[in-house]
């Protein structure tokens, strides 16, 4: 007789609740690897039915919920997870690439330092958090992180490369750089090592060095625009302006909403004298991603700096269509009507978008230009100190303010920012170690920046008009030649003695920063041809700014017209207002000339022949 064997198996007891969601977390996790992602689902939620706010089919259901593109229920699904277990690593860096993905970087870093606190080795997390807070500008706190990372996997690329790149901007560049060479040596043709050396070795001015590995990543990595926009800039860093326009117009067609390509690929091409060819980089865009705000957006801008106006309102109002109501919408409308000359449309436009962004600068400044142009100088001055509460530095604040004071009369407040006798500062530059006399100097820094000198016309951003200017920051190039270099170094002792002898002043745009360290934010040589110019500007970048002449055509020596002066406080709008300028001082080869960046100054036109060479300059200041 056989016996049942069922006789003998021990008996069982019922699952509990939450056993039963645990075996179908499971199971749906193991439909997931299958590819099953509806069972996987239908799984899932039957758990949460079971146990409602189960962390584990909670955070599961996020990730189908994130591979159908539904990033808002997913990011919901994480955050239902961790409140029921806010001890799970893996999820808060899933939620952490969540929210990096819409740009939420703050909250980011936390939920990635979160997770790197629960996990102690978990290297991806602490990569992705010092990622973040250099996105943030927060370069020191992501240090840390980063370095932790490196110590427990430095075969791990990512952890390197954000290493090298936080210790390049923490001013430990030949550290960043080690590292980097460091990998290419046992992996040359690794694209994002050459790509990332390439790059910071641009971004020191450094070009000879910075083209092989630039060069290697465009092989390497043909189809990423960035890669050959940084080929692009690099090339134009080297004078070899047509292949730079080539890898630029690439970049466009690989990505049409690549915004610095098309900046650069146009400044380059007027630069170049090809100004039929500017703007065209937008008409292949708006073919290639019809209706994209980005694109008309841009464009629009472009077609206003070259007064196609009609151009410029078409795209606008198509853009506006699609996207109304944004910060960059309410510029462009400002700079359009601006450009219309129909200043009581701009007011009303930037009244209604500062209404909505009462802390955007850019419409501050619009505003007060609009005012000017309006013969309402009360209103400019109100906007120009919510302009100077916001930041207390800002050049156009200042210079807004004098402009506002002098139109009011109020003389003694316009005095404050506008004293011409102790704030313009105008010396001969002592003849460098190693020179007699100016002239010696001269004779070798004259062929020094002639051989900077590549392009055929002026920059169309800037106020320079009928001349040509150098490329980047001359003071700043490791390899600029040494006479440049000299230069540099002179003026800048000029500066010292100069920013030694003022008086201090808490309150005052120029005064209160006189005891900073001083930093070249901008070194330029300029050439004028007859009629040459710049028109009255000032430089929102620096602190002090100044000019050193080289060499001055015969016209300066006109008293009466003073062509090819310079002068200050004059300002005017195309359709408003007019103060003449206060000051001239003459050009004098071997003199440096001294001023407040916030100071406008312009140029008084040359005539006859000669050229008129300078350098001018920006000087920044850090606490």
């Amino acid at each position: 007789m056989t016996q049942d064997s069922t006789f003998f198996k021990p008996a069982t007891s019922p699952q509990s609740p939450r056993q039963n969601a645990q075996a179908l977390v499971s199971a749906a996790a193991s439909a997931y690897k299958t590819g099953d992602t509806a069972l996987a689902e239908q799984l899932l939620i039957q758990a949460t039915e079971a146990v409602p706010g189960h962390p584990d089919a909670l955070q599961l259901l996020a990730l189908l919920a994130k591979g159908k593109g539904d990033d808002g229920r997913a990011e919901m699904l994480m955050r239902e997870s961790l409140k029921g277990d806010p001890n799970q690593a893996h999820v808060h860096n899933n939620l952490g690439n969540l929210l990096r993905g819409r740009g939420a970087l703050d909250e980011a870093a936390k939920h990635y330092g979160e997770a790197a606190r629960l996990r102690a080795d978990y290297v991806e997390a602490l990569v992705a958090q010092g990622d973040c807070l250099m996105e943030l500008g927060r370069i020191a706190e992501a240090e840390p992180p980063l370095r932790k990372a490196f110590r427990l996997r430095d075969s791990y690329l990512p952890a390197r490369l954000s290493l090298a790149t936080v210790l390049w901007h923490r001013g430990e560049r030949e550290e960043g750089k080690r590292l980097l060479r460091e990998a290419l040596a046992g992996d040359p043709d690794n694209a994002y090592l050459n790509n990332n050396l390439g790059r910071m070795l641009l971004d020191e001015l450094r070009y000879e060095e910075a083209w092989p590995y630039l060069e290697k990543t465009v092989r390497l990595a043909s189809n990423r625009s960035a890669v050959l926009l940084n080929a692009g800039n690099c090339l134009v860093g080297l004078g070899r302006f047509h292949d730079a326009v080539n890898h630029m117009l690439k970049a466009i067609e690989l990505d049409p909403l690549n915004f610095d390509a098309h900046t650069n690929v146009n400044r380059i091409l007027w630069e170049m004298g090809r100004p039929d060819d500017v703007g065209k980089s937008f008409v292949f865009a708006k073919q290639a991603v019809p209706h994209h705000p980005d694109v008309l957006e841009m464009a629009a801008e472009i077609a206003i700096s070259r007064e196609r106006l009609e151009e410029a309102e078409a795209d606008l109002q198509t853009a506006a269509k699609i996207r109304p109501g944004t910060v960059a919408q309410f510029n462009l409308w400002t700079s359009l009507r601006l450009a219309q000359k129909r200043p009581d449309e701009a007011m009303e436009i930037l009244d209604l978008g500062l209404g909505r962004f009462p802390g955007e600068i850019e419409l501050l400044r619009k505003s007060c230009d609009a005012a000017f142009i309006l013969g309402k100088p009360d209103k400019a001055l109100d906007l120009a100190r919510r302009m100077a509460a916001l930041d207390p530095f800002s050049q156009f604040a200042a210079a807004y303010q004098a402009t506002a004071l002098r139109m009011l009369g109020d003389e003694p407040a316009a005095r404050r920012l506008y004293d011409y006798d102790r704030f313009i500062h105008d010396v001969p530059l002592t003849p460098p170690p190693g020179y007699v006399d100016i002239e010696a100097f001269h004779a070798d820094l004259i062929p020094a920046l002639e051989a900077m000198h590549l392009t055929e016309r002026e920059p169309s951003y800037q106020s320079l008009r009928n001349g040509t200017q150098t490329l980047e920051n001359l003071f700043n190039r490791p390899d600029i030649a040494p006479v440049i270099r000299i230069l540099g170094e002179s003026v800048m002792a000029v500066v010292d003695r100069f920013a030694e002898q003022l008086p201090d002043d808490a309150a005052h745009p120029l005064l209160a920063r006189r005891h900073g360290r001083k930093r070249w934010a901008g070194s330029w040589s300029v050439r004028l041809r007859e009629s040459g110019h710049h028109v009255d500007h000032v430089h929102p970048e620096g602190w002090l700014s100044g000019s050193y002449y080289v060499a001055i055509p015969p016209c300066v020596a006109d008293e009466a017209d003073k062509p090819g002066w310079i002068k200050f406080g004059e300002c005017q709008w195309p359709s408003g207002p007019h103060l003449p300028w206060e000051k001239a001082v003459r050009p004098v080869p071997g003199h440096v000339v001294l001023f407040p960046s916030y100071m406008w100054h312009g140029t008084i036109p040359t005539t006859g022949q000669g050229q008129r060479m300078t350098v001018a300059f920006d000087i920044a200041v850090e606490p």
